[in-house]
């Protein structure tokens, strides 16, 4: 996918109630973070944009250590 397409990227997280013990909230929150934005939503959906399309790959590739560095709280 071309990121440089989309005006502001977004990011999606979706995680099956009682399969994880994080909020998808409070990881799309961190993600967005990096990307230059903000997201919020519920435990289990949640979304995401923001305005440095350049940092959205940085994000995805962050996003596992962002999970893990959540468990470990």
């Amino acid at each position: 996918m071309d990121f440089e397409d989309l005006r502001e990227p977004s990011i999606t997280s979706i995680l099956l109630i009682g399969k994880l013990t994080f909020s998808a909230k409070v990881l799309i929150s961190k993600l967005a973070i990096i990307i230059d934005g903000g997201g919020g939503g519920k435990d289990s959906v949640a979304t995401a944009g923001g305005k440095d399309v350049a940092k959205l790959d940085e994000a995805l590739n962050q996003s596992l250590k962002i999970i893990k560095n959540i468990l470990d709280e």
